[in-house]
């Protein structure tokens, strides 16, 4: 995923789960505002809210300084997302002689 801000209104749905995902835990298990979150993440608070609102793309560098950040493991953060969604898209290919 690169760092691109989303049209508004679209999402690719796992940045969308992903980034309810973020909310819930940074709520429910870190007791965290944004804020706190950002700033112990490194990020802007903006940014934050754009990742947890699905409009914003990221980085696995990204997800893992919200997970350290929040005490918890890559692999909690992301537990229950669902990918089944994930449409593979084809990129033309073409080869530098």
């Amino acid at each position: 995923m690169t760092s691109a801000t989303q049209p508004p209104g679209e999402s690719d749905g796992v940045s969308a789960a992903v980034g309810a995902r973020v909310a819930a835990l940074r709520k429910e298990r870190a007791g965290m505002t944004q804020t706190q979150l950002a700033a112990a993440a490194g990020l802007s608070q903006p940014y934050l809210a754009k990742i947890e609102a699905g409009r914003q793309d990221f980085s696995l560098r990204v997800l893992a300084r919200l997970a350290k950040a929040m005490r918890l493991t890559l692999a909690e953060l992301v537990d229950g997302i669902d990918v089944s969604t994930v449409e593979l898209e084809s990129r033309p290919y073409s080869r530098s002689a």
